[in-house]
């Protein structure tokens, strides 16, 4: 139970990373108007995902927010099921240009 609860945490931050770096452009894929174009961008989301490795790996966080520690199978579930958000919003953008065309 609680390395499910630290899993969906994980899923919903890192979903959002991919929703920020997805919705930088409207219209344009994130290989369009380049991955790495913005340092802000690429600050928070460095700070994000040091945020969230302390509150997956440091024992004083698992104690303060019931989480716990997990292995690369459930890093990769998190990572696929993120991936899901991008897939979404670049299938939602091209539906938009197809028919703005």
């Amino acid at each position: 139970m609680v390395v499910a609860r630290t899993c969906a945490v994980n899923v919903f931050v890192f979903g959002e990373i991919f929703y920020l770096f997805n919705c930088r452009s409207l219209r344009h894929s994130i290989f369009r108007i380049g991955l790495f174009s913005n340092s802000w961008v690429l600050g928070g989301v460095s700070l994000m995902v040091l945020l969230q490795l302390l509150f997956t790996y440091l024992p004083v966080m698992n104690i303060a927010f019931g989480s716990h520690s997990i292995g690369l199978r459930e890093w990769g579930l998190i990572m696929s099921a993120s991936f899901v958000v991008y897939v979404v919003i670049e299938l939602e953008k091209w539906i938009r240009r197809c028919l703005s065309s």
